[in-house]
């Protein structure tokens, strides 16, 4: 697996342009930060991208992607085809500079959409800033997502039976299915018990509206993570600790997706609810964040390499 690394002390990036720009990799000192699904070892680019979820997560490795220019289901009627999650979110982009603590990415489709993305790494934290812009002939319907996915030492001791995070936030929690359709039903931060994440929390997803400040914060006993950003309205919130038993998650996947978004849902740009509109030769930037604190200095236990977590 190729790629850029990006260090700042003890704190290290791995950047695969070709998959989609991904962070596929953080750390900070012993700690892995983002989730990594089974076989990401096997996980490889491909020519086309994926027309739904189970082709997407086959491909997927883990980490922080951009969902772009949809996320979730692909609207049959756009044109260019827009592939579950966005092509962008896989798709390979084009490396416009590299330094030691920072690259510059780029990607369009051929109607002239496109997105400039710079990634930054400090101290324990990862930063990214993207500009979209319409270069095309007609008016886009759009949608940003931060596919931004914690997992690994952030979630390890979930296996525990006392195990639990703590989950900071504001604003109106908006209940989605599985599939990121809105159910209709809404309430006040933190709802139904999504302050508190352990073992038997049930897979979910939730979307986080109009939260102030654009803050949420993840503490467990080893890491604190919290996200911020600017230029993007809500956040979608997504808990998959090994509840799910079908395909494609065969029980396997642990994460928690802590994801920025202009809209939301996560049931694509066909569905009519808070969908962007970028006119010809209008342009959005946004920005996200994500700040690490170790919070105990443990010494963790290792696999032998080859070994799953």
């Amino acid at each position: 697996m190729s790629g850029i690394t990006l260090r700042a002390g003890d704190t290290r990036a791995l950047v695969l342009p070709d998959e989609g720009g991904v962070a596929a990799e953080l750390s900070v000192g012993a700690f892995d930060v983002l989730a990594r699904t089974p076989w990401a070892a096997s996980a490889r680019p491909a020519p086309v991208p994926a027309e739904d979820e189970a082709t997407w997560v086959g491909r997927w490795r883990g980490g922080w992607q951009l969902c772009f220019p949809t996320a979730g289901a692909a609207d049959p009627d756009a044109r260019p085809r827009q592939g579950f999650h966005g092509v962008a979110s896989q798709d390979a982009w084009t490396v416009r500079r590299v330094g030691e603590s920072s690259a510059e990415l780029a990607w369009a489709d051929e109607a002239g959409l496109s997105a400039a993305r710079r990634w930054s790494i400090g101290a324990g934290t990862l930063g990214a800033v993207t500009t979209a812009v319409n270069g095309g002939a007609d008016a886009r319907r759009i949608i940003v997502a931060e596919h931004l996915v914690l997992g690994q030492d952030v979630l390890a001791h979930l296996t525990e039976a006392d195990g639990t995070l703590g989950i900071q936030a504001s604003g109106t929690l908006a209940e989605l299915d599985y599939a990121g359709n809105p159910t209709g039903r809404a309430t006040a931060w933190p709802g139904h018990g999504w302050d508190r994440a352990n073992r038997s929390t049930p897979a979910r997803v939730a979307a986080l509206q109009h939260p102030v400040p654009r803050v949420i914060t993840v503490t467990g006993p080893h890491l604190r993570a919290t996200v911020s950003w600017e230029g993007l309205e809500h956040a979608l919130l997504w808990e998959e600790f090994g509840a799910s038993r079908e395909a494609p998650w065969g029980g396997a996947v642990h994460a928690l997706g802590v994801e920025p978004t202009s809209t939301p849902h996560g049931a694509g740009t066909a569905h009519p609810g808070g969908i962007v509109e970028l006119g010809p030769g209008e342009s959005m930037t946004w920005a996200t964040r994500l700040d690490l604190q170790v919070t105990e200095r443990t010494t963790l236990t290792r696999p032998v390499k080859g070994e799953r977590r």
